[in-house]
C-alpha cells in the first residue's frame, strides 16, 4: 500500500515541476540592429531612403522630389506628395501618400503626365498640379527643369 501511495504521487510531483518550470522567464528578445532594414535595393528605410525606378537609385524622396502639398479639395489634408523628375527622361515619378512610387508618362510637350488610369500632373504657370479623375489634389511650386 505504501508503495502505490509512492507511485501515485510521483506523477503528481513531476506535472508540479513541469507546470513550475514553465512560469520561468525566457530569454529577453534580441533588441533590433539599426539600419539593419535594407530593401531588395539595399535602400536603408529607417534612414529615409527608398528605391526611384526613374534614377535606378536609393534617394530620401523630401531631399530629392518636390514637394506638393494637399489643397483645400483634398480631404486628407495631412498628407504630401512629391514629384521626382530627370531631365534626361520624359516620364516623371509619383511618391503618393500611401501607395508605392509609380511613373506618369508624359503626354503633352506642354507639360503633362498621366498614368492613364485617371491621375494627371501638369505644369501650369510655374505650379504642380496633381489630379485625380479631375479633382486637383495636391499642388507645389516647379523648382527644376522640366524632363
Amino acid at each position: 500500500m505504501v508503495r502505490e501511495r509512492q507511485f501515485l504521487q510521483w506523477p503528481a510531483a513531476a506535472a508540479l515541476a513541469v507546470v513550475l518550470s514553465a512560469c520561468q522567464p525566457s530569454a529577453p528578445p534580441e533588441p533590433p540592429v539599426v539600419g539593419a532594414d535594407s530593401d531588395v535595393h539595399d535602400c536603408k528605410g529607417s534612414a529615409g531612403y527608398q528605391w526611384s525606378v526613374l534614377l535606378q537609385r536609393c534617394i530620401r524622396v523630401f531631399d530629392t522630389a518636390q514637394r506638393l502639398d494637399p489643397t483645400p479639395q483634398n480631404p486628407d489634408q495631412t498628407l504630401s506628395a512629391f514629384v521626382l523628375t530627370d531631365p534626361g527622361s520624359k516620364d516623371v515619378e509619383l511618391f503618393w501618400p500611401g501607395q508605392a512610387p509609380l511613373l506618369l508618362h508624359k503626354v503633352t510637350e506642354q507639360g503633362e503626365w498621366t498614368d492613364g488610369a485617371g491621375l494627371q500632373l501638369r505644369e501650369e504657370q510655374g505650379l504642380w498640379l496633381l489630379a485625380r479623375n479631375g479633382t486637383i489634389g495636391f499642388s507645389g511650386a516647379v523648382h527644376n527643369t522640366k524632363p
